[in-house]
Protein backbone atom coordinates (compact mmCIF):
# COMPACT_ATOMS: atom_id res chain seq x y z
CA UNK A 1 0.00 0.00 0.00
CA UNK A 2 1.56 3.25 -1.24
CA UNK A 3 2.43 6.11 1.44
CA UNK A 4 -0.32 9.03 1.64
CA UNK A 5 1.37 12.38 0.72
CA UNK A 6 1.72 14.13 4.08
CA UNK A 7 -0.15 17.19 2.54
CA UNK A 8 -2.74 15.45 1.42
CA UNK A 9 -3.47 13.45 4.61
CA UNK A 10 -3.14 17.29 6.80
CA UNK A 11 -5.76 18.57 4.38
CA UNK A 12 -8.23 15.60 5.06
CA UNK A 13 -7.68 15.46 8.41
CA UNK A 14 -8.24 19.41 8.43
CA UNK A 15 -11.32 19.07 6.20
CA UNK A 16 -12.80 16.28 8.56
CA UNK A 17 -12.14 18.87 11.64
CA UNK A 18 -14.11 21.52 9.59
CA UNK A 19 -17.10 18.90 9.40
CA UNK A 20 -17.23 17.35 12.76
CA UNK A 21 -16.36 19.35 15.25
CA UNK A 22 -17.99 22.39 17.23
CA UNK A 23 -17.19 24.83 14.11
CA UNK A 24 -19.33 27.75 12.84
CA UNK A 25 -21.02 25.96 10.58
CA UNK A 26 -21.82 22.74 11.81
CA UNK A 27 -23.07 23.98 15.62
CA UNK A 28 -26.52 24.24 15.22
CA UNK A 29 -27.13 26.13 18.27
CA UNK A 30 -28.15 30.36 18.19
CA UNK A 31 -25.27 32.56 17.76
CA UNK A 32 -27.10 34.19 20.76
CA UNK A 33 -30.45 33.51 22.53
CA UNK A 34 -33.08 34.56 20.77
CA UNK A 35 -36.96 36.24 21.47
CA UNK A 36 -39.73 37.12 18.87
CA UNK A 37 -40.64 41.26 19.00
CA UNK A 38 -42.86 42.02 22.69
CA UNK A 39 -43.57 45.95 21.37
CA UNK A 40 -46.70 46.23 19.64
CA UNK A 41 -46.19 47.00 15.94
CA UNK A 42 -42.76 46.10 15.70
CA UNK A 43 -41.64 43.54 13.64
CA UNK A 44 -37.96 41.70 13.33
CA UNK A 45 -36.61 40.12 10.60
CA UNK A 46 -34.62 39.71 7.56
CA UNK A 47 -33.92 40.77 4.17
CA UNK A 48 -32.13 38.96 1.58
CA UNK A 49 -32.64 35.75 1.40
CA UNK A 50 -32.58 33.37 -1.95
CA UNK A 51 -33.98 30.08 -2.29
CA UNK A 52 -33.76 27.16 -4.31
CA UNK A 53 -35.81 29.84 -7.03
CA UNK A 54 -32.34 31.04 -7.11
CA UNK A 55 -29.54 29.52 -9.34
CA UNK A 56 -27.31 29.91 -6.63
CA UNK A 57 -29.40 28.72 -3.52
CA UNK A 58 -30.58 24.67 -2.16
CA UNK A 59 -32.86 26.29 0.34
CA UNK A 60 -36.65 25.07 -0.04
CA UNK A 61 -39.25 27.66 1.26
CA UNK A 62 -39.90 24.80 4.33
CA UNK A 63 -35.95 24.92 5.13
CA UNK A 64 -36.14 29.14 5.88
CA UNK A 65 -39.53 28.97 8.11
CA UNK A 66 -37.59 26.66 10.02
CA UNK A 67 -34.69 28.64 9.93
CA UNK A 68 -36.75 31.64 10.68
CA UNK A 69 -38.55 30.18 13.60
CA UNK A 70 -35.70 29.28 15.23
CA UNK A 71 -33.86 32.90 14.85
CA UNK A 72 -37.26 34.18 16.59
CA UNK A 73 -38.17 36.45 13.44
CA UNK A 74 -41.40 37.30 12.51
CA UNK A 75 -41.00 37.80 8.43
CA UNK A 76 -38.38 36.91 5.90
CA UNK A 77 -37.66 38.89 2.73
CA UNK A 78 -36.56 36.52 -0.17
CA UNK A 79 -34.99 38.03 -3.07
CA UNK A 80 -34.48 35.19 -5.82
CA UNK A 81 -31.98 36.24 -8.72
CA UNK A 82 -34.37 37.25 -11.74
CA UNK A 83 -37.41 35.57 -10.04
CA UNK A 84 -39.91 36.65 -11.93
CA UNK A 85 -40.21 34.25 -14.28
CA UNK A 86 -41.70 30.77 -15.14
CA UNK A 87 -40.80 28.00 -12.11
CA UNK A 88 -42.02 24.94 -11.24
CA UNK A 89 -43.73 24.10 -8.22
CA UNK A 90 -43.94 20.77 -6.24
CA UNK A 91 -46.38 19.26 -8.48
CA UNK A 92 -44.35 20.25 -11.48
CA UNK A 93 -47.20 22.83 -13.12
CA UNK A 94 -46.02 25.53 -14.57
CA UNK A 95 -46.95 28.89 -13.19
CA UNK A 96 -45.87 32.78 -13.15
CA UNK A 97 -44.14 35.16 -10.77
CA UNK A 98 -45.71 34.98 -7.17
CA UNK A 99 -48.20 32.16 -8.23
CA UNK A 100 -45.81 29.77 -7.99
CA UNK A 101 -44.96 31.03 -4.33
CA UNK A 102 -48.62 31.72 -3.66
CA UNK A 103 -49.17 27.78 -4.41
CA UNK A 104 -47.56 26.89 -1.83
CA UNK A 105 -49.65 28.23 0.88
CA UNK A 106 -47.12 28.74 3.43
CA UNK A 107 -48.14 29.89 7.14
CA UNK A 108 -47.77 33.44 7.49
CA UNK A 109 -45.54 32.75 10.74
CA UNK A 110 -42.95 34.27 9.77
CA UNK A 111 -44.44 35.73 7.24
CA UNK A 112 -42.22 35.32 3.70
CA UNK A 113 -42.18 38.46 1.33
CA UNK A 114 -41.00 38.15 -1.78
CA UNK A 115 -39.00 40.27 -4.31
CA UNK A 116 -36.48 39.39 -6.97
CA UNK A 117 -32.73 40.33 -6.98
CA UNK A 118 -32.31 41.73 -11.12
CA UNK A 119 -28.99 41.15 -12.76
CA UNK A 120 -27.74 44.91 -14.70
CA UNK A 121 -24.68 46.27 -16.44
CA UNK A 122 -24.38 48.35 -13.45
CA UNK A 123 -24.56 45.99 -10.84
CA UNK A 124 -27.31 44.09 -8.46
CA UNK A 125 -31.02 45.86 -8.14
CA UNK A 126 -33.70 44.47 -5.40
CA UNK A 127 -37.21 45.11 -7.18
CA UNK A 128 -39.44 45.97 -4.07
CA UNK A 129 -43.23 46.07 -4.75
CA UNK A 130 -43.56 44.27 -8.33
CA UNK A 131 -44.86 40.74 -9.49
CA UNK A 132 -42.58 40.58 -12.72
CA UNK A 133 -39.91 40.76 -14.64
CA UNK A 134 -38.46 43.80 -16.57
CA UNK A 135 -38.96 42.65 -20.31
CA UNK A 136 -34.95 41.77 -21.28
CA UNK A 137 -33.63 44.71 -20.02
CA UNK A 138 -29.79 44.96 -19.18
CA UNK A 139 -29.12 48.56 -18.65
CA UNK A 140 -29.13 49.87 -15.37
CA UNK A 141 -31.35 53.25 -15.65
CA UNK A 142 -33.53 51.30 -17.78
CA UNK A 143 -33.96 48.47 -15.10
CA UNK A 144 -34.78 51.17 -12.28
CA UNK A 145 -36.97 53.67 -14.12
CA UNK A 146 -38.74 50.42 -15.16
CA UNK A 147 -39.27 49.31 -11.78
CA UNK A 148 -40.71 52.76 -10.74
CA UNK A 149 -43.22 52.95 -13.64
CA UNK A 150 -44.10 49.86 -12.39
CA UNK A 151 -45.15 51.03 -8.91
CA UNK A 152 -42.07 49.19 -7.59
CA UNK A 153 -38.92 50.48 -5.34
CA UNK A 154 -35.34 50.07 -6.60
CA UNK A 155 -32.67 48.89 -3.95
CA UNK A 156 -29.09 48.17 -4.41
CA UNK A 157 -27.91 45.40 -3.14
CA UNK A 158 -24.24 44.75 -2.35
CA UNK A 159 -23.07 48.20 -3.43
CA UNK A 160 -19.17 48.00 -2.32
CA UNK A 161 -18.29 44.01 -2.56
CA UNK A 162 -15.70 43.10 -4.66
CA UNK A 163 -17.04 40.07 -6.26
CA UNK A 164 -20.54 42.26 -7.50
CA UNK A 165 -19.96 45.77 -6.87
CA UNK A 166 -22.33 48.89 -7.99
CA UNK A 167 -20.27 50.60 -11.13
CA UNK A 168 -21.80 53.90 -11.39
CA UNK A 169 -22.86 56.74 -9.64
CA UNK A 170 -25.98 56.15 -7.98
CA UNK A 171 -28.95 57.51 -10.55
CA UNK A 172 -32.36 59.35 -9.92
CA UNK A 173 -34.79 56.77 -8.64
CA UNK A 174 -32.77 54.33 -6.46
CA UNK A 175 -34.56 54.42 -3.01
CA UNK A 176 -32.22 52.61 -0.78
CA UNK A 177 -29.14 50.38 -0.34
CA UNK A 178 -27.73 47.66 1.59
CA UNK A 179 -25.37 49.75 4.21
CA UNK A 180 -24.28 46.10 5.40
CA UNK A 181 -24.47 42.04 3.34
CA UNK A 182 -22.98 39.46 5.36
CA UNK A 183 -21.89 37.23 2.23
CA UNK A 184 -19.42 40.12 1.35
CA UNK A 185 -17.19 38.88 4.40
CA UNK A 186 -16.49 35.63 1.32
CA UNK A 187 -14.57 37.91 -0.48
CA UNK A 188 -13.24 40.90 1.78
CA UNK A 189 -11.34 38.14 3.75
CA UNK A 190 -8.16 35.84 2.79
CA UNK A 191 -10.12 32.58 2.48
CA UNK A 192 -7.50 30.94 4.90
CA UNK A 193 -8.81 33.26 7.82
CA UNK A 194 -12.09 32.86 7.51
CA UNK A 195 -11.78 28.58 7.78
CA UNK A 196 -9.57 28.64 10.34
CA UNK A 197 -12.30 31.25 12.40
CA UNK A 198 -15.36 29.02 11.42
CA UNK A 199 -13.27 25.59 12.15
CA UNK A 200 -12.23 27.08 15.98
CA UNK A 201 -14.72 29.03 16.62
CA UNK A 202 -18.45 28.99 17.49
CA UNK A 203 -21.06 30.55 15.96
CA UNK A 204 -20.91 33.83 17.88
CA UNK A 205 -16.85 34.06 17.96
CA UNK A 206 -17.04 33.74 14.27
CA UNK A 207 -19.85 36.31 13.80
CA UNK A 208 -18.05 38.88 16.64
CA UNK A 209 -14.79 38.41 14.28
CA UNK A 210 -16.24 39.44 10.72
CA UNK A 211 -19.25 41.54 10.67
CA UNK A 212 -18.85 45.28 10.81
CA UNK A 213 -19.58 47.84 8.28
CA UNK A 214 -16.88 49.62 6.26
CA UNK A 215 -17.32 53.45 6.60
CA UNK A 216 -17.29 54.11 3.03
CA UNK A 217 -20.89 53.00 3.06
CA UNK A 218 -22.36 55.38 5.42
CA UNK A 219 -20.19 58.05 3.25
CA UNK A 220 -22.21 56.53 0.15
CA UNK A 221 -25.55 56.12 2.15
CA UNK A 222 -24.99 59.96 3.35
CA UNK A 223 -24.56 61.08 -0.45
CA UNK A 224 -27.47 59.38 -1.69
CA UNK A 225 -29.46 60.99 1.21
CA UNK A 226 -28.47 64.35 -0.34
CA UNK A 227 -30.26 63.50 -3.23
CA UNK A 228 -33.58 62.48 -1.56
CA UNK A 229 -34.91 59.97 0.98
CA UNK A 230 -32.99 57.04 0.84
CA UNK A 231 -33.60 53.79 3.13
CA UNK A 232 -30.58 51.93 4.41
CA UNK A 233 -30.97 47.34 4.30
CA UNK A 234 -28.92 44.91 6.64
CA UNK A 235 -28.48 41.86 4.38
CA UNK A 236 -28.24 38.59 4.97
CA UNK A 237 -27.52 37.65 1.59
CA UNK A 238 -28.20 33.72 2.41
CA UNK A 239 -27.39 31.32 0.30
CA UNK A 240 -27.56 27.77 0.81
CA UNK A 241 -24.87 26.41 -1.16
CA UNK A 242 -25.09 22.06 -0.55
CA UNK A 243 -27.79 19.95 0.31
CA UNK A 244 -28.32 15.82 -0.09
CA UNK A 245 -31.24 14.24 1.36
CA UNK A 246 -31.96 17.11 3.19
CA UNK A 247 -28.94 17.37 5.03
CA UNK A 248 -27.05 20.82 4.93
CA UNK A 249 -23.60 20.93 5.94
CA UNK A 250 -23.60 24.48 5.44
CA UNK A 251 -25.15 26.62 9.18
CA UNK A 252 -28.26 28.56 7.71
CA UNK A 253 -28.79 29.79 11.01
CA UNK A 254 -25.38 31.80 11.18
CA UNK A 255 -26.73 34.22 8.41
CA UNK A 256 -30.20 34.65 9.98
CA UNK A 257 -27.92 35.95 13.08
CA UNK A 258 -25.80 38.22 11.29
CA UNK A 259 -27.88 41.08 10.80
CA UNK A 260 -31.92 41.33 11.37
CA UNK A 261 -33.96 44.38 10.69
CA UNK A 262 -36.76 46.29 12.81
CA UNK A 263 -39.58 47.46 11.46
CA UNK A 264 -42.44 49.79 12.80
CA UNK A 265 -46.05 48.75 11.15
CA UNK A 266 -49.37 49.07 11.85
CA UNK A 267 -49.72 44.81 11.02
CA UNK A 268 -48.03 41.58 10.12
CA UNK A 269 -49.30 41.79 6.49
CA UNK A 270 -47.31 42.09 3.32
CA UNK A 271 -48.37 45.49 2.89
CA UNK A 272 -47.45 47.03 5.93
CA UNK A 273 -43.97 45.75 6.63
CA UNK A 274 -43.26 46.43 2.83
CA UNK A 275 -44.70 49.68 3.08
CA UNK A 276 -42.12 50.27 6.60
CA UNK A 277 -39.50 48.57 4.82
CA UNK A 278 -39.94 51.54 1.35
CA UNK A 279 -40.32 54.29 4.03
CA UNK A 280 -37.24 53.14 6.39
CA UNK A 281 -39.65 52.96 9.40
CA UNK A 282 -36.89 50.54 10.65
CA UNK A 283 -33.47 50.27 12.03
CA UNK A 284 -30.89 47.52 11.39
CA UNK A 285 -29.38 45.47 14.72
CA UNK A 286 -26.22 43.36 14.94
CA UNK A 287 -27.51 41.53 17.93
CA UNK A 288 -24.87 39.53 19.21
CA UNK A 289 -24.22 42.78 20.73
CA UNK A 290 -27.29 42.67 22.67
CA UNK A 291 -31.01 42.35 22.45
CA UNK A 292 -32.02 45.84 20.24
CA UNK A 293 -36.26 45.53 20.17
CA UNK A 294 -36.12 48.15 22.74
CA UNK A 295 -34.62 50.37 20.92
CA UNK A 296 -35.97 54.15 20.37
CA UNK A 297 -35.67 57.19 17.86
CA UNK A 298 -38.05 59.34 18.24
CA UNK A 299 -39.21 63.34 17.05
CA UNK A 300 -41.57 65.35 18.58
CA UNK A 301 -42.96 68.35 17.47
CA UNK A 302 -45.60 70.10 18.80
CA UNK A 303 -48.63 67.25 19.84
CA UNK A 304 -47.00 64.81 17.56
CA UNK A 305 -44.58 62.03 17.77
CA UNK A 306 -42.47 60.74 14.54
CA UNK A 307 -40.42 57.70 14.17
CA UNK A 308 -37.64 56.55 11.37
CA UNK A 309 -39.04 57.25 7.74
CA UNK A 310 -41.13 60.11 9.15
CA UNK A 311 -41.19 63.70 7.53
CA UNK A 312 -41.61 66.75 9.67
CA UNK A 313 -42.41 69.89 7.71
CA UNK A 314 -42.18 72.04 10.53
CA UNK A 315 -40.52 75.63 11.66
CA UNK A 316 -41.05 74.94 15.88
CA UNK A 317 -38.51 73.57 17.85
CA UNK A 318 -38.36 69.75 17.72
CA UNK A 319 -37.44 67.18 20.68
CA UNK A 320 -35.23 64.33 20.25
CA UNK A 321 -35.33 61.05 22.21
CA UNK A 322 -33.03 58.29 21.72
CA UNK A 323 -33.02 55.48 24.00
CA UNK A 324 -30.73 52.44 24.00
CA UNK A 325 -31.51 49.21 25.44
CA UNK A 326 -28.42 48.59 27.10
CA UNK A 327 -25.41 51.30 27.89
CA UNK A 328 -23.45 51.57 24.77
CA UNK A 329 -22.33 55.15 23.23
CA UNK A 330 -24.84 57.04 21.02
CA UNK A 331 -24.24 59.38 18.00
CA UNK A 332 -26.68 61.54 16.66
CA UNK A 333 -26.15 62.50 13.53
CA UNK A 334 -27.17 65.33 11.08
CA UNK A 335 -26.41 65.48 7.06
CA UNK A 336 -24.22 62.60 8.01
CA UNK A 337 -22.42 64.36 10.53
CA UNK A 338 -22.74 64.11 14.14
CA UNK A 339 -24.74 66.66 15.59
CA UNK A 340 -24.15 65.07 19.47
CA UNK A 341 -23.03 61.99 21.10
CA UNK A 342 -23.00 60.61 24.79
CA UNK A 343 -22.37 57.24 26.78
CA UNK A 344 -25.18 55.75 28.48
CA UNK A 345 -28.73 54.72 27.37
CA UNK A 346 -30.40 58.29 26.67
CA UNK A 347 -29.47 61.12 24.44
CA UNK A 348 -32.05 63.86 23.92
CA UNK A 349 -32.07 66.88 22.48
CA UNK A 350 -34.23 70.20 20.83
CA UNK A 351 -33.43 71.22 17.24
CA UNK A 352 -35.02 73.76 15.37
CA UNK A 353 -32.55 73.28 11.83
CA UNK A 354 -34.05 71.02 8.84
CA UNK A 355 -32.15 68.18 7.92
CA UNK A 356 -31.52 64.30 8.11
CA UNK A 357 -31.45 63.07 11.22
CA UNK A 358 -29.97 59.26 12.08
CA UNK A 359 -28.74 57.55 14.67
CA UNK A 360 -25.98 54.66 15.59
CA UNK A 361 -24.97 52.95 18.36
CA UNK A 362 -21.72 51.17 19.43
CA UNK A 363 -21.17 48.79 21.84
CA UNK A 364 -17.23 47.78 22.69
CA UNK A 365 -16.86 49.88 19.98
CA UNK A 366 -18.50 47.27 17.97
CA UNK A 367 -21.74 48.93 15.65
CA UNK A 368 -24.46 47.77 17.21
CA UNK A 369 -27.70 49.92 16.03
CA UNK A 370 -28.62 51.86 13.15
CA UNK A 371 -31.60 54.05 12.37
CA UNK A 372 -33.15 55.28 9.15
CA UNK A 373 -33.75 59.10 9.10
CA UNK A 374 -36.19 61.32 10.16
CA UNK A 375 -36.55 64.14 7.41
CA UNK A 376 -37.21 67.51 8.49
CA UNK A 377 -38.49 69.66 5.73
CA UNK A 378 -39.24 72.90 7.33
CA UNK A 379 -38.42 76.60 6.34
CA UNK A 380 -35.22 77.17 8.70
CA UNK A 381 -32.44 77.78 5.89
CA UNK A 382 -30.24 74.03 5.48
CA UNK A 383 -27.45 74.45 7.68
CA UNK A 384 -28.78 77.92 9.24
Amino acid sequence: MGQRHPSKLILTLLGLLFLVTGCTFTVRIPAYSVRKSERPNLYRGVFHVHSKFSHDSKASLERIIRTAKRAGLDFVFVTDHNFFKDVRTTDHRLLLGLAAYHELKLPLDPLLLFASEISTDSGHVIALGIDEEPPDLWNADQVVNWIRENGGHPIVAHPLSPQKPWRQPFMEGIEGLELFTFSDIYYTRPIKELVLKSAFSFPHQFLRSVVAVRPELFTLWDGLLTKGHAAAFGAVDAHLRWEWFGFAPENFLLYFQSVTTYVHADERSEEKILDGLIRGASFIAFELYGDAQAFTFLAKSGDKVYRSGAVLDSNEEIEWLIESPKNAHIQFLRNGKVLKETDGTTLTLTTQLSGTYRVQVYRDQKLWIVANPIYVESLVEQGA
